[in-house]
């Protein structure tokens, strides 16, 4: 036979004990998530420079870790797409003027 106190769930805890350690739980999340992510960071092989931007961007962002990766992933394709392309890679002000050329990504000759 099953041990019934297997299938609980928090869910299951009255209110006010899920309230008493409501507190606990997020300290805990706040205080190992960032240390935990940034173990798993070096375990895949970043350097302690490429966390630390990481998370840098993350946090001027306002965005998780996984998302600043992904999206600064996808800037990086689009920016070897339009060098593949002949195109330069430039940031452009309200006006459409260039304000700055983005270095490394030069046209390769087609």
């Amino acid at each position: 036979m099953a041990d019934p106190r297997r299938d609980l769930t928090l869910l299951d805890l009255p209110p006010h004990l899920i309230a008493s350690i409501d507190g606990l739980v997020s300290e805990a999340i706040r205080s190992h998530l960032p240390k935990a992510i940034d173990e798993a960071l070096h375990q895949q092989g970043f350097s302690n420079e490429v966390a630390g931007l990481i998370h840098l961007l993350a946090a001027r962002a306002n965005d998780s870790k996984d998302a600043t990766l992904e999206k600064a992933l996808t800037l990086y394709g689009l920016a070897l797409d339009a060098r593949e392309k002949g195109n330069r890679l430039a940031i452009l002000n309200q006006e459409d003027q260039i304000i700055h050329d983005v270095v490394g990504f030069d046209a390769v000759p087609v």
